[in-house]
């Protein structure tokens, strides 16, 4: 419509606007053009502007281990004792900065008469029902209150109320652009009317119907408002929803010709062309000129040390890098902690001063995460496994955090870790770790097949380590325990009561885009456990284990390498720390660790293609197909290993990656004729 208006020379002395019409009235009256706003809008990721979650990549390393452990796509907050979830399912903070962006030449505006045209945004106050008016501020603060659909978008915080979308109370802002001045409107209605019962037939159809009938009552009051001498466009935006924001183009297509249908009507507001042309080049916004920032200010009401925050921040005084302030604000928010890392550009005195706002966590530090682990071959072989970890972070201003971790299932396990980092922002750390586990393993015994032994252990220590936080972290100490085995149904291996004592050692490296199907990145663990009688172990044992995989991607084609092997070091195995083989792309084909020994070495190539996405990255991630080729084996001696008595396998599968975790549906076939279908639902912890 407003493309239409700068044709036929109408100039716009008031704008009003609610939800998504904020937007474009905010940014035409911060004086962008029409075309610039729809370029701006139609080129736009908004499936990433909706996606608050850090990408794994630059996520600190703890916090990868969480999303590794816990595929689960849902954390739940704790406090108070009560469980606390998200005010949104989009916080904000890549869509917050986008808007500030498009609206930086205006960032230091508080009185919204004093745009290039005077703007008013309409919100509703959550806590009482009442329309607000927005008039003053921060227009990008007004535009993301204004569109801030309740549930799916958090509410926004404006001089102490809690604002969600103004088209809850009014959506059609004609009584708003009248008490602003407006003496003529060219009102333009984008709600549309309730759909029937047969057209409603998917949760977008439905979540749409519902916004239209909230939004009904306060639309048809508008409608009543409207004069005679006003224009009133009501476009046809066909199966146009509110959340089809990929759709700009055929929107803007929709609103244009319903303006052109009135193009006579909108003419008795033309005026001549120089008079038109003053205003427009006086409304227009001028070339922008970077703000020179005189200091930084950092506002933090969280319990997260300012030293913490402030050690991701490379912004100095100076011109403003507004890509290199993106980069703080994301590596601030990879931290973790916050709902959201903001800023404000704030004139004070002869200079204008930076803040870096930060919007606490509504549920503070502690949080759960589930895990679960359903596994499949259809002959009798099945597995669950379920898991739940409580992880308290920001414990003292130096970062400590303690995690408690309880699984159910063919493991059951309780496991606790207390980290601390030796000073704020520092590589080194120190760790006290203690857990109890029992399981009952199947253990390959010869002339009997597999037997079952109960396992029961605990285990304690403490470790010191080193790490860049992000993509790699060195450890190692010391861990003593109990080991307790009984078998279950036969004489052929003893009770075993054994002493545990060793010196431990791990290497962990990890820059992985996605766990269960990485694209990109690798990933790498090698754990060396040395059991000795000087920490009071029965036995002396050394033993080396360590995987690797990296992955490579081009277009939707992805392709996959892994290597595994483990090994005693100069020194024999008992059987309870041997390896294990067996299962989907782990040898496909074979029962799920139906191989074990002392020795073994596995490597596989994964080729996987992308077939589609699920529409937003809230559901899930997409879903593949993929083909596999692997070969491995395990030896009970050094000298048997060789090459030449690899066992070969492969698996042809689908794998989503939803909600819940990455499930899997595959056909593997290995030699001898094996093979095996196999569901799976998350990943063996």
């Amino acid at each position: 419509m407003l493309k239409v208006l700068e044709e036929i020379h109408v100039p716009v002395d008031l704008i009003a606007g609610a939800s998504m019409g904020s937007i474009v009235g905010g940014l035409y009256a911060t004086g962008m053009s029409p075309q610039e706003m729809e370029d701006a809008l139609a080129t736009m990721d908004w499936d990433a502007s909706f996606e608050d979650k850090v990408p794994r990549k630059e996520m600190p390393f703890r916090r990868k281990f969480d999303e590794s452990s816990f595929l689960t796509k849902i954390r739940i907050g704790i406090q108070d004792g009560h469980t606390a979830l998200p005010t949104g399912l989009v916080e904000g903070q890549k869509l917050n900065f986008i808007l500030r962006q498009l609206t930086l030449p205006s960032a230091t505006v508080d009185d919204f008469d004093k745009l290039s045209i005077p703007f008013r945004a309409t919100a509703t106050d959550v806590a009482s029902g009442e329309g607000i008016v927005l008039s003053h501020g921060n227009v990008a603060d007004a535009m993301r209150a204004s569109m801030a659909f309740p549930g799916l978008f958090s509410p926004v915080e404006i001089d102490g109320r809690l604002l969600v979308d103004g088209g809850v109370a009014e959506n059609f802002p004609v009584e708003t652009a009248r008490k602003a001045g407006a003496e003529v409107l060219v009102a333009v209605n984008i709600g549309t009317p309730p759909a029937g019962k047969e057209k409603l037939t998917s949760l977008v159809k439905i979540i749409n119907q519902v916004t239209n009938a909230a939004t009904a009552r306060n639309v048809r009051l508008s409608k009543a408002a409207i004069s005679t001498k006003d224009v009133f466009i009501e476009p046809d935006l066909g199966d146009i929803s509110f959340i089809d924001f990929k759709r700009v183009r055929d929107a803007v297509a929709a609103g244009e010709k319903a303006a052109r249908a009135q193009i006579e009507e909108l003419k008795r507001f033309s005026v001549p062309e120089a008079e038109y042309r003053a205003w427009r080049e006086r409304t227009r916004r001028k070339a922008y000129k970077p703000f020179a920032i005189a200091s930084i200010e950092l506002v933090n009401p969280s319990p997260v040390s300012n030293a913490i925050v402030l050690s991701h921040v490379k912004t100095k005084p100076g011109p403003l890098d507004m890509k290199l302030l993106e980069e703080d604000l994301t590596s601030i928010n990879s931290i973790g902690e916050f709902d959201l890392v903001d800023f404000r550009i704030v004139p004070r005195g002869d200079g204008n001063v930076l803040q870096i706002v930060i919007k606490d966590r509504a549920w503070a530090r502690t949080s759960a995460q589930f895990g679960i682990n359903l596994n499949s071959d259809f002959k009798g072989n099945n597995g669950f496994e379920l898991l739940a970890s409580v992880t308290s972070t920001s414990v003292n201003r130096l970062g400590a955090e303690w995690r408690a971790i309880a699984g159910v299932g063919e493991i059951t396990t309780i496991t606790g870790e207390f980290f601390q980092p030796v000073k704020v922002a520092s590589p080194f750390f120190v760790s006290g770790v203690a857990s109890w586990q029992t399981q009952t393993p199947l253990v390959p015994v010869e002339g009997l097949g597999t037997v079952g032994v109960q396992e029961k252990q605990y285990m304690w220590g403490a470790v010191a380590g080193v790490g860049d936080g992000r993509f790699w972290e060195l450890r190692g100490g010391a861990q003593l325990g109990h080991l307790w085995t009984d078998p279950t149904t036969t004489e052929a291996l003893q009770a075993e009561s054994v002493s545990r004592g060793a010196v431990v050692a791990r290497l962990t490296v990890d820059s992985r885009d996605n766990v269960p199907f990485p694209s990109k990145g690798a990933a790498l663990r090698v754990a060396m456990d040395w059991e000795t009688p000087a920490l009071g172990a029965d036995d002396s044992t050394r033993r080396l284990h360590g995987i690797g995989m990296a992955a490579f991607s081009s277009g939707k084609n992805v392709f996959q390498v892994l290597a595994t092997g483990g090994s005693p070091v100069k020194t024999d195995l008992p059987y309870y720390d041997a390896f294990k083989l067996g299962g989907f792309r782990r040898l496909s084909g074979y029962t799920r660790d139906e191989l074990y020994g002392p020795y073994m070495a596995f490597g596989s190539v994964t080729y996987l293609r992308e077939i589609n996405r699920f529409k937003t990255s809230i559901i899930g991630g997409a879903y593949y197909l993929g083909v596999s080729l692997e070969a491995g084996n395990v030896w009970k001696t050094g000298s048997d290993v060789s090459f030449s008595n690899l066992r070969y396998a492969g698996s042809v599968f689908v794998g989503i990656d939803s909600p819940l975790g990455p499930v899997y549906v595959a056909y593997g076939m290995a030699e001898g004729g094996r093979s095996a279908v196999t569901f799976q639902l998350g990943v063996a912890f």
